[in-house]
């Protein structure tokens, strides 16, 4: 569903010294502009999502709506994933828990650019190119006046977060192994099923007091440097097939690695950066990390997961710096020795499907969940 109203877009000059640093330090130079607008999504009733269905069934409802929104994942990546070309999009699912009241959701999106003008046309056209392919289970408006932007984007809350217990990242497990091979490094894996995002609407709708769930995704690349690593990170756990080993984490560790490998090191493949974080002026209980984390790095049948961690800020300032990172939806690279730290917060086209979800209740609703009509 599209607006007859132009959205609200915020232009102003971008932040200097938070932008796309690891990629490209001139980023601010090349495009000192950013233009940023934020839409409310709806859930449509249960009879409207019936007489959307492709199949016989009303069974085939659940996977024809998360292939459309595999498809909307799909059409935010890169045209080319060779051409080591900077993206200046960003997007961010947005989940506000307004108690005694309901789940608002809401679509923040992001743009940069060389000028002031260039700016708000393209945040124009990318707002009506959202509308256009966004998943039609759901109505989207857009923010049409200043105060409905900061209500969708949640900036009031945000701006009150300023202690270390007030913001918190979830982040995939990851971890050193010391091995007789040495010091290998192991990286968790985002993995869900069908319905396994219920369980999050149901600990957010629960939620006592207000709190931000928010899932910011960017179109990347992965360098060739890193792919390089990558593969010696392979040859170096390597055991040839007359040196047996009795560490069980060394030949763990040579089975993740060749899956790790062949789902990220292939040429043609498209990453986005994938950031989840959570915020609340007066802190987030821990069920909450509990529900949101267990429910996408869950294991399957043929693929475990070490599961996922929470990493808070390190001290006050720092919380008020991944604040002001959440607020203008920027990716902020947390503080880690450990070997590519990029790769912490890359993913690949299946890991984000399995994260930047929607919510799709079934025909009675989810117990004690009410999403806000758009």
């Amino acid at each position: 569903m599209t607006s007859n109203q132009n959205p609200w877009i915020e232009v102003k000059r971008s932040p200097q010294g938070i932008s796309y640093q690891q990629e490209d330090p001139g980023i601010n130079q090349k495009y000192p502009w950013q233009a940023m607008f934020a839409c409310q999504i709806g859930v449509r009733s249960y009879e409207e999502r019936l007489k959307l269905k492709w199949g016989f069934s009303p069974a085939f409802l659940l996977e024809e709506a998360l292939d459309r929104q595999k498809l909307f994942i799909e059409s935010q990546l890169l045209t080319n994933p060779i051409d080591e070309h900077i993206e200046q999009r960003t997007l961010a699912l947005r989940c506000l828990c307004v108690p005694n009241s309901g789940l608002r959701l809401g679509l923040v999106a992001k743009l940069l650019a060389a000028s002031q003008e260039e700016a708000q046309a393209s945040a124009l056209n990318y707002c009506r190119e959202l509308e256009s392919v966004f998943p039609y289970d759901y109505v989207i408006r857009p923010a049409s006046t200043g105060e409905e932007f900061h209500q969708f984007t949640g900036r009031e809350l945000i701006k009150q977060c300023n202690n270390i217990n007030s913001i918190a990242q979830i982040r995939r497990f990851e971890s050193t192994l010391q091995t007789s091979k040495g010091m290998l490094r192991m990286l968790g894996r985002w993995q869900t099923n069908l319905r396994s995002d219920e369980q999050i609407w149901r600990a957010l709708a629960n939620c006592p007091r207000e709190i931000l769930f928010n899932i910011s995704i960017r179109p990347t690349i992965l360098f060739e440097g890193e792919r390089r690593a990558i593969m010696a990170m392979k040859q170096s756990a390597h055991l040839s097939p007359g040196e047996p080993s009795d560490e069980p984490y060394l030949q763990n560790y040579e089975t993740w690695i060749d899956q790790y490998i062949s789902r990220h090191v292939s040429p043609w493949n498209r990453y986005f950066y994938l950031q989840i974080h959570l915020a609340s002026p007066q802190g987030i209980d821990e069920y909450i990390f509990r529900s949101i984390g267990s429910s996408i790095t869950r294991e399957s049948l043929d693929k475990s997961s070490p599961g996922f961690q929470v990493v808070h800020p390190k001290d006050i300032k720092k919380a008020i710096v991944w604040c002001s990172y959440l607020d203008c939806l920027e990716i902020s690279h947390t503080d880690n020795s450990l070997m590519l730290p990029r790769l912490s917060e890359l993913a690949s086209l299946d890991e984000v499907h399995a994260v930047f979800r929607l919510p799709y209740p079934p025909e009675a609703g989810l117990p004690n969940t009410e999403f806000l009509s758009a």
